[in-house]
């Protein structure tokens, strides 16, 4: 992540989520993960705070459902 997407240095996790499952220029290299990336792209364009919830309701929560016990979503899909 650079510093300029996060000034104060602390990051969400839907924004390391979608730094995760994108390449450097913003695209995705899977194609099964891009419907995912998506959606959680236009929930943040609805709502630029939505990803500062807590993780039952932040957009990768949403998008990919809640996390289960033992499973962290930031790290696959």
């Amino acid at each position: 992540m650079q510093k300029k997407e996060s000034p104060t240095g602390t990051v969400t996790r839907t924004q390391l989520f979608v730094a995760i499952h994108t390449k450097t220029d913003g695209t995705c290299p899977s194609l099964e993960t891009r419907p995912t990336l998506d959606e959680i792209r236009r929930l943040i364009s609805i709502d630029p705070y939505l990803g500062e919830t807590d993780l039952d309701h932040d957009p990768v929560a949403i998008v990919c459902g809640v996390d289960g016990r033992g499973r962290y979503w930031q790290w696959s899909l």
